[in-house]
């Protein structure tokens, strides 16, 4: 990965990290230690995020783990998965093709329109897998995602 990708990816990490731990102190009032985790997010986000970007498929795949739960507590919007945090995250968990998507969730995921999804599976010129229950498998729009973001 560039260093401008892990930069990317430092930076959304912090402002997640941010935004669910040092919100969630603030909201109980503890705001000495909403601003020593502040820090502490800042410093350790580089390393977060240079260990989501590795090449070292387990590295990463141990760091989706340790930051899931925390950085997104919640099951990303389509959206998510465009930015440098998602693309991240699917290039190390997208190999499960058991899970389906419909053809507007797979659009979402990939900045297209609903129709141009439909159109790329009717030519059958596609990297994009069929799944048998209807839809798309999650893991090959995972996949194009982590293809496009290749330099």
């Amino acid at each position: 990965m560039t260093d401008s990708n892990t930069a990317a990816v430092a930076d959304q990490l912090a402002g997640a990290l941010d935004n669910y731990i040092v919100g969630a102190l603030e909201a109980i009032g503890a705001l000495d230690l909403a601003d020593m985790t502040r820090e502490r997010i800042a410093e350790t986000a580089p390393t977060l995020a240079a260990s989501l970007c590795s090449d070292d498929d387990e590295v990463a795949a141990q760091t989706v783990i340790d930051l899931a739960g925390v950085a997104w507590p919640e099951e990303p919007e389509p959206v998510w998965w465009r930015t440098p945090v998602g693309r991240m995250v699917g290039r190390s968990v997208g190999r499960d093709d058991t899970e389906s998507v419909s053809y507007s969730v797979a659009a979402a995921m990939l900045g297209v329109a609903t129709g141009t999804v439909k159109s790329m599976m009717a030519r059958e010129r596609t990297d994009l897998d069929r799944h048998p229950d209807g839809g798309l498998t999650r893991a090959s729009v995972l996949a194009r995602i982590a293809r496009l973001d290749r330099p």
